[in-house]
């Protein structure tokens, strides 16, 4: 070195070339045929073509089969062709759980274009910024769902003239002519951002081409399988969830919102259904009971971390598939098949890569890390996505050209990771300001960003902070001369921020602790300040019901204290938080409720009023029925004696 100053600690490698080799080139060898020459819709169409007749999809107790499908989705593919759509063009679909969702989505993509998904339950100022970021001139949405400013054109597809070929010159039974190629945009789902917006990530055709693949491949996929649609239309999770079905010919059941919302009803409907392939956060797994689950064959976590405790859990009763990836990697990029005999791991592996994806771990200077050692993990492929929509610098620092491979790029995940000895990823944990809650990827940054655009905040970090059963929750720390209560922060950024994104709790300081160097001492946060008043007076439970309600809250939200007129959400519930308290509700004190009523009913005061006035009102219908029934046998009985 002291013959070459210009030689730096960093350039220098302690891989042997054997060693190199195995990490670049033996841990991916993921070379695999896929039909890299078709689009999405051609793909369905080859289904419609082998099963017209057979179940494509399925949503409370109607269905739609490939034919009909295809038929409906041709149809209003016509009407957009009309309207201008193009290659490229991305169209908006605000639509709730629905088939006239899966029509949406199969006839913006039979147009050629890309279907932008949005969660109706989002606050409308999100809304209305996608809409604009995007540049969509046309949403399809349903009459019913509430309309948000937008300057371009709502379509309705829940209108049977979008069915009926009113509109379209179109015959019901001819695809439209490919107008589009595999390189082409797919669809736009929007994630996190740092600088306080929403990004939209640009997906292409192929990436779910190449998924196709691995289902058939790996998952063995066919068209006797009943494939869950759990996630979000607005989370790329569902991308992977309707794709696996509709593109190998399975059927897809898309799940009532108030079914997910109590694990009862969920695990009937799994049964019912015989649901064979379902993925699911693990968050939302634990609650689930193995025992009452009859049917189903495979089961993929995502989204989150899984563990020991949860896979254990359902060992022996279903294939179990661990996977990981960003959105930016058209939903997965490694994955991993658990293996029972052995507990080798310390933690859950991620798995090896996808086919046609590469894995690279790497350090600060971009050199390879050896086995063991934590880096960055970086992923590249034929599943990359293009980039951000009209964010060129951010794309430009995401996805950088592959120093292994020339003319490739890498996109860099932000996640720490390590490789192990047999081939697969061990995840670490997040080496910027993203985490991963519910399932959902979020940047921290975006919450501070909302909170310190309240005039009486003058600082503002959120941190996750994890419960005794390993779930993450966010907690929000502020800084304000004004004392702040839960519930005003709750409303103030629920304007801008969906449920997921709201920090469960809101800690008041007078100033951030700061390290030596000045900088906002993260550690010290968690011991400093007190939680932020509700601004309820806590009131002791009156009754054995309200003691009842009190003790489950206590229970669900790990508090000490819950008085009959405190908040849920205010207290730190979520909507997680309130399928588990629903689940203990029909164990503990045999009542039930929905959870539209929960988000109504939001104080054991109020929720236990509403058990009291629900059951009296059962007992009073219930004796009016007893009496009209003993009225009735007393007229027949009068008959009979006049009779005779």
């Amino acid at each position: 070195v002291s013959k070459n100053p210009q030689v730096l600690i960093s350039d220098i490698t302690i891989l042997s070339d054997e060693e190199k080799n195995q990490l670049l080139y033996g841990f991916n060898q993921t070379k695999a045929d896929y039909s890299k020459d078709k689009t999405i819709q051609e793909l369905f169409e080859e289904q419609v073509k082998k099963i017209p007749d057979k179940a494509a999809v399925v949503f409370k107790g109607k269905q739609l089969t490939y034919k009909e499908l295809n038929q409906k989705a041709n149809q209003l593919a016509g009407i957009l062709r009309e309207k201008g759509v193009e290659a490229d063009s991305i169209v908006g679909i605000n639509a709730e759980r629905s088939l006239e969702m899966i029509v949406g989505i199969i006839g913006i993509l039979k147009a050629g274009g890309a279907y932008l998904p949005i969660d109706p339950d989002y606050p409308e100022q999100r809304i209305s910024y996608m809409l604009e970021d995007s540049g969509v001139s046309i949403v399809l949405t349903q009459e019913r769902l509430k309309k948000p400013a937008f300057k371009g054109e709502f379509l309705a597809i829940d209108d049977q003239k979008f069915h009926s070929g009113e509109d379209s010159n179109l015959g019901e039974n001819s695809n439209l002519e490919i107008v589009n190629k595999p390189s082409d945009l797919a669809y736009v789902i929007y994630t996190s951002g740092s600088t306080g917006k929403p990004k939209g990530t640009l997906i292409e055709h192929k990436g779910v081409a190449n998924l196709k693949a691995f289902f058939e491949t790996e998952f063995k996929i066919t068209a006797k399988d009943s494939i869950l649609q759990f996630a979000s239309p607005s989370f790329d999770a569902s991308v992977w969830e309707t794709f696996m079905a509709l593109l190998e010919g399975a059927t897809l059941f898309i799940v009532p919102k108030e079914v997910i919302d109590n694990v009862r009803y969920f695990e009937d409907y799994l049964n019912d259904n015989n649901i064979t392939v379902a993925t699911l956060p693990p968050t939302y797994l634990v609650n689930l009971d193995p025992s009452r689950v009859t049917g189903l064959k495979l089961l993929i976590t995502a989204g989150s971390a899984t563990n020991w405790h949860l896979l254990n859990t359902w060992k022996n009763k279903v294939t179990y598939i661990n996977a990981y990836g960003p959105t930016e990697t058209t939903v997965c990029a490694t994955a991993w098949k658990a293996q029972y005999q052995t507990n080798q791991y310390n933690t859950i592996p991620i798995g090896k890569p996808l086919p046609n994806t590469k894995a690279y771990i790497m350090d600060h200077g971009e050199n390879i890390c050896p086995i063991g050692v934590p880096g960055e993990l970086c992923i590249s492929g034929t599943s990359l996505a293009r980039g951000y929509l009209n964010k060129p610098k951010l794309t430009a620092e995401k996805f950088v050209s592959n120093p292994f491979v020339p003319g490739e790029r890498i996109y860099k995940t932000g996640d720490l990771a390590r490789w192990l000895p047999d081939g697969n990823i061990e995840f670490i944990g997040r080496i910027d300001n993203q985490v991963k809650i519910r399932g959902f990827r979020i940047e921290l940054g975006e919450i501070e960003a909302q909170l310190l655009k309240k005039p009486e905040i003058k600082g503002a970090v959120v941190l996750t902070q994890e419960t005794d059963d390993d779930h993450n929750y966010l907690c929000a720390y502020i800084v304000s001369e004004k004392e702040l209560t839960t519930h005003e922060l709750r409303e103030y950024l629920s304007n801008d921020l969906p449920d997921y994104m709201i920090p469960s709790q809101f800690i008041q300081l007078e100033q951030f602790p700061l390290t030596p160097h000045e900088k906002i001492d993260i550690k010290k946060l968690a011991d400093s300040g007190k939680a932020i008043l509700t601004g309820i007076d806590y009131v002791a439970p009156e009754n054995e019901l309200e003691e009842q309600i009190a003790a489950i809250w206590r229970k669900v939200l790990k508090l000490e204290k819950v008085g009959i007129h405190d908040n849920f959400f205010d207290l730190g519930g979520n909507s997680l938080n309130i399928i588990q308290v629903n689940d203990q509700l029909q164990k503990e004190i045999g009542r039930e409720i929905s959870v539209t009523y929960q988000f109504q009913y939001t104080t054991v005061n109020s929720l236990a009023k509403f058990f009291n006035k629900n059951f009296d009102d059962t007992f009073s219908d219930r004796r009016e029925i007893i009496e009209k029934g003993m009225n009735k046998l007393k007229r027949f009985k009068n008959k009979r004696i006049a009779a005779n």
